[in-house]
């Protein structure tokens, strides 16, 4: 699976990492470590048509303007394999981006998952999944629940990340001028 996504400011990273460190130090929740890159996701697809969607992709980063988002609180999207995440608050600035990207990607992605489309896109920072459970769950959400999360991130990247078979990484990324 591929995504387009963006990375985090370093700031926005480490506070990430923290609550990534404090799951797994105190909830035993170490499965967000398959993808240990802290992101959003703009899209995802089961694979994309490269190098057409890097030449996409790097004239999208070329024609964007850094922007801000903020952090909105917990959620919880719910299935057989549960996700913790840190919602965002959507702008306009953001969804008028995520349009654009996606309108831009949409013709050259197999299989796109259909989550990250406009009208269902619920823009997150996963903070646990594979390995989240009945048993786990309440440490998780008894600490986090009282925490603010009220921080902004500076959003300046497009990235295409990938999960295949156990391989994660970062496949290519670039800044907005």
């Amino acid at each position: 699976m591929y995504a387009i996504a963006s990375l985090l400011d370093p700031y926005s990273s480490q506070k990430i990492q923290e609550l990534w460190n404090y799951l797994e130090s105190d909830c035993g929740l170490f499965g967000i470590k398959k993808t240990p890159l802290p992101h959003f996701s703009w899209q995802g697809a089961n694979d994309y048509q490269f190098p057409l969607v890097t030449d996409v992709l790097r004239k999208l980063a070329s024609e964007m303007s850094p922007f801000v988002v903020k952090t909105g609180g917990l959620g919880i999207f719910t299935s057989e394999t549960p996700i913790l995440y840190l919602s965002l608050v959507k702008t306009d600035q953001m969804i008028k981006a995520h349009k654009r990207i996606w309108d831009a990607i949409e013709s050259k992605a197999d299989q796109l998952i259909e989550y990250y489309a406009p009208d269902s896109w619920m823009p997150h920072i996963t903070l646990a999944y594979h390995d989240l459970n009945r048993q786990n769950l309440p440490c998780a959400f008894s600490e986090l629940a009282f925490r603010p999360f009220n921080f902004e991130i500076t959003v300046n990247n497009l990235a295409v990340i990938y999960q295949i078979d156990q391989q994660v990484g970062l496949r290519e990324q670039y800044l907005f001028e």
